[in-house]
């Protein structure tokens, strides 16, 4: 079941290194100034909010990179904005 799955460390480490990757090689100089954000992989693919936006804190944050998150009126995540 993917929405379980989603928990395993494999799958943690998988999203935590796509978001870090993207974040660690973008923008003229080499380096994403910001990040702006949401619900990322939570609709079609049902993802945890929570989780998700944790994962991008976490890879914004070891790339240096300040992350604006917009939870888009998900009340799951509302105190995250």
């Amino acid at each position: 079941d993917r929405h379980v799955d989603q928990y395993s460390l494999a799958a943690i480490l998988r999203e935590t290194n796509k978001v870090y990757a993207a974040l660690s090689h973008g923008g003229g100089d080499g380096h994403t100034q910001a990040l702006a954000t949401g619900n990322w992989g939570c609709g079609v693919f049902g993802g945890d909010p929570q989780l998700k936006a944790l994962i991008q804190w976490m890879a914004s944050s070891q790339a240096g990179v300040l992350m604006h998150y917009y939870p888009m009126d998900d009340r799951r995540v509302a105190q995250l904005a």
